[in-house]
């Protein structure tokens, strides 16, 4: 993740990802909102305002600040 003129950092969702079918990011450009969802049902979200990742199972079991990580941008 990254926001405009910031820098590339990452927040953790699930080790064991792989075993999810049918996910979906969708990014809401008025509220600056990343939702992630699996097969319709609501994981986890990033809100890019307000620096803040939210992980859960429908709903957000807890929140925490954005990114969790720093790190280098990729080199393309």
């Amino acid at each position: 993740m990254r926001s405009p003129k910031g820098g590339w950092g990452w927040c953790y969702i699930d080790h064991q990802a792989t075993r999810w079918r049918d996910v979906a990011l969708t990014y809401d450009a008025t509220s600056d909102v990343v939702t992630v969802t699996e097969r319709g049902t609501w994981k986890a979200g990033l809100d890019r305002k307000r620096s803040t990742f939210a992980i859960g199972h429908g709903k957000p079991k807890r929140e925490l600040d954005a990114p969790q990580s720093r790190v280098h941008p990729p080199d393309f």
